[in-house]
């Protein structure tokens, strides 16, 4: 099973506000092992989200997949991972 979320590239935009707000509440309702990401900015809003889930184990896995910083990059998904 996986769920995925809508990221922006820009730290200021309202998707990455949205997406660490449905995150918390799945990962603190959750007893997730690991939970992966695929992009730098999912990866960063998902480790604020499982701050207190990491303290009790959860590992945040990050995998780069290219390049993402470059001009005209379009939205990313990031997905949750039961383990």
């Amino acid at each position: 099973m996986y769920t995925r979320f809508l990221f922006s590239r820009s730290p200021y935009s309202f998707d990455n506000v949205k997406a660490y707000k449905e995150l918390k509440k799945i990962i603190d309702n959750g007893n997730y092992d690991a939970v992966h990401c695929h992009t730098p900015m999912g990866a960063v809003v998902t480790r604020l989200a499982a701050k207190s889930a990491r303290k009790s184990g959860t590992k945040v896995i990050y995998t780069a997949h290219g390049f993402h910083f470059y001009k005209g990059a379009s939205k990313k998904l990031a997905f949750v991972l039961p383990c």
